[in-house]
């Protein structure tokens, strides 16, 4: 194609994209055409409008046919940057940039049958051969397993995949993460903090003088009794916090300047009625560290996991038939804090006495999970 050519299409092309953006939200409107087309320009990752128009006109177009989903994911970053206020979220942000990039369309789905009738070669290729030939077309068969094990349906299809449950803390398959479908939230990982207040020897039991801080004495203070379940206490729902947020029970969940992640307590902040009777005189001054992972160690997870070839996960229809097998990026560990940041990504703690694994699980809601979404097939 010509230069002129080249250069008419980017004209409509960009006169399309600076509508769109001025229709995203009463800011962007206020600014001049100029400034939108500049903005575009940098949102799309370049330095300039006349850096794309006249140096990568050819290349963009080529990026936006061929494969958009690392610009598209370029843009998100870029919007949630330059606007934080506006963008809060990684799936608002997402949508937006797909809007600018790609009008109303959205990531083609690939048909399944194109892969699976010639040998497969790469990795994902090999996944996908492995998902058509056991899992697609298929339910979840878990006649006698336990039916309020939400993990029955995840050992099935690790079975037919061809994988053994093990706890190391590396990819699946071929470098890639797997995951299953779910109605509503999927798990990162099931991460333990480095750091519990209840395994510091130094903080005192209010109930033996001569001990440490027990779990026990961590629920009694910070837990939450459940009337359904026999007043059993656990600390998940309201007791934990959100991010940059304190709860009513004094609780705050932050980044650390050296991108750990840390859950303090705050005596001051407690609205709890009956504080002064649950909280040891130890902890009723001052902020106290509750939980804390080490950035070190939540990087080693979250890249080992998700940062060598990405992920995959394996969805199903209305009727739980499993229909479809979705492929994300890999993702590193700034990208995926920036994602706890915003509140997509969430501590989700189901830790309760009685039992002594912490459940100390990081999810997101599944709009996010298809929002990561840089390959389908169907």
């Amino acid at each position: 194609m010509s230069n002129q050519n080249l250069n008419d299409r980017y004209k409509k092309y960009a006169e399309s994209a600076n509508r769109r953006l001025k229709k995203l939200n009463p800011i962007f409107a206020e600014f001049t055409q100029s400034q939108r087309y500049n903005l575009l320009s940098t949102l799309f990752g370049f330095q300039s409008y006349y850096e794309l128009i006249h140096q990568h006109t050819e290349q963009f177009f080529e990026i936006l046919e061929k494969n958009p989903s690392g610009i598209i994911h370029k843009t998100t970053t870029n919007l949630i940057n330059t606007f934080p206020s506006i963008y809060k979220n990684w799936g608002e942000a997402f949508h937006h940039a797909q809007i600018l990039l790609l009008g109303n369309q959205i990531l083609p789905s690939i048909s399944i049958q194109s892969i699976i009738k010639n040998p497969p070669i790469t990795d994902e290729e090999k996944i996908i051969h492995i998902f058509y030939q056991n899992v697609y077309g298929k339910t979840a068969n878990i006649q006698g397993a336990n039916p309020r094990h939400a993990g029955s349906r995840g050992h099935w299809l690790e079975t037919q995949m061809g994988l053994t449950p093990n706890g190391n803390n590396a990819p699946d398959l071929y470098g890639y993460e797997m995951k299953n479908a779910t109605t509503s939230k999927t798990t990162f990982g099931d991460w333990s903090a480095n750091y519990y207040i209840f395994k510091d020897p130094n903080i005192p039991s209010p109930l033996n003088p001569l001990g440490s801080f027990t779990r026990q004495d961590f629920f009694n203070a910070f837990g939450k009794p459940n009337a359904l379940k026999n007043n059993r206490i656990s600390w998940s729902g309201e007791p934990v916090p959100k991010i940059n947020q304190t709860n009513t029970y004094g609780c705050t969940l932050a980044i650390t300047a050296d991108n750990s992640l840390v859950i303090t307590y705050s005596y001051q902040y407690d609205q709890r009625p009956n504080k002064a009777a649950l909280i040891p005189l130890a902890l009723q001054t001052g902020v106290i560290i509750l939980a804390k992972w080490d950035a070190i160690s939540l990087k080693n997870k979250v890249e080992s996991k998700f940062n060598q070839n990405g992920w995959f996960k394996c969805e199903t229809d209305a009727n739980g038939v499993y229909r479809e097998i979705v492929f994300g990026a890999p993702l590193n560990y700034m990208n995926w804090l920036n994602l706890v940041l915003s509140g997509d990504v969430f501590f989700d703690s189901g830790m309760y006495e009685t039992n002594n694994r912490p459940y100390s699980m990081w999810r997101a809601n599944n709009n996010l999970w298809q929002s990561l979404i840089v390959r389908r097939y169907n």
